[in-house]
This record gives structure tokens, C-alpha cells and sequence, in this order.
């Protein structure tokens, strides 16, 4: 039995999976800032909203809210929108602070998403960059001047005298008002 457990080692043989939890690491490292900033301001509203509701219905409801951490349980539970309903409020005000503890809730989990998310796409953008760029091309500076001479060439060829793509865009569009517009036809 102990030779069969010794088959879940196989797993790291694989290659794609190991290829994506690389680029989910690398997306949480470049975004690891903002996600801690995220992690320590939920942590600040369960810590408020839990100690609110505490003073809210402490008095009113003390079966379901002894304590400041049994608020905590509640507020975690109703900010994850899960809301088993072992603890509710009965006051008004602490129905209120149920309904936007809830409301929070939903973008409390949006949040870290869409940081994860713009991280995925700012990994994408550079692997196709760094993919797209060949191992012996031009540098970027050889690059720019490159494409530099090559609109030069291109005006050239064009005959545009003065490198100005204005010019060349309104002899392009006097050109056009000779031609029937769909309008006629």
C-alpha cells in the first residue's frame, strides 16, 4: 500500500500543470503589493464591521453575540456571502449592517480577482512579447530607427516631399471627392 501512495510523486512529472502554477506564481509575485493591500483592508472591515455589530447587538440579541469574536464569526461568514444563519441580527441597525456587510462582501472578493486578472494579462502581454522578439533581431533603439528610415522609404516612394502624412492624407482625400459617393447610386 505504502508502494501505490508513492505514485502521487508522478504528478510533478507533468508538465503543463507545473507550466501554469509558474505563471499563477509568477502573476501573484508581480501583484503580491496590491493583494496584501487587499488581504489587510478586508482584515480592517471584518475587524470593524464584526466590533460594530457587536455594539449593535450585544444587548439586544446576547444568545448570538456574546462576544467580539462570535461578531467575527458572523461578519466573515456574511462578508464571504455564504451566510450560514446560525447568527442574525434582530435589530433594525444590525440588519442594516447585515445588508451592507453583504453588499461589501461581493467586492471583497471582486477585488483580488480582478488584481489577479490585469496580473494574468500583464504576464501574457510580456511571454508574447518576449516570444515574439527574435534571440539575434535588433535592439529597440536599432528598432525605432529602423522603422524611422522605413517611413522615409515609404514617403519616398510615394512621392510625399516633406515626410508630412498630412500632406499625404489630404492629397488622398482630394483624390476621393472625385469618385461618385454611394449616395447616387
Amino acid at each position: 500500500r505504502t508502494i501505490r501512495l508513492l505514485r502521487i510523486i508522478t504528478v510533478f512529472r507533468w508538465k503543463r500543470p507545473l507550466k501554469a502554477m509558474h505563471i499563477l506564481i509568477e502573476v501573484a509575485s508581480k501583484k503580491q503589493e496590491e493583494l496584501m493591500v487587499t488581504f489587510f483592508g478586508s482584515m480592517i472591515l471584518i475587524l470593524l464591521i464584526g466590533s460594530f455589530m457587536y455594539v449593535l447587538e450585544g444587548d439586544a440579541n446576547p444568545e448570538m453575540f456574546p462576544n467580539i469574536p462570535n461578531a467575527l464569526w458572523w461578519c466573515i461568514s456574511c462578508l464571504s456571502t455564504v451566510g450560514y444563519g446560525d447568527v442574525v441580527p434582530i435589530t433594525w441597525m444590525g440588519k442594516m449592517l447585515g445588508s451592507l456587510a453583504s453588499v461589501l462582501g461581493v467586492g471583497l472578493f471582486a477585488m483580488p480577482a480582478g488584481i489577479l486578472g490585469s496580473g494574468f494579462l500583464e504576464v501574457y502581454a510580456e511571454r508574447k512579447s518576449r516570444h515574439s522578439r527574435s534571440k539575434w533581431g535588433p535592439r529597440e533603439s536599432q528598432q525605432t530607427a529602423m522603422e524611422a528610415d522605413a517611413n522615409q522609404n515609404v514617403d519616398k516612394d510615394l512621392g510625399v516631399q516633406n515626410d508630412s502624412s498630412l500632406h499625404a492624407a489630404s492629397e488622398i482625400t482630394s483624390e476621393m471627392d472625385d469618385y461618385p459617393s454611394m449616395a447616387n447610386f
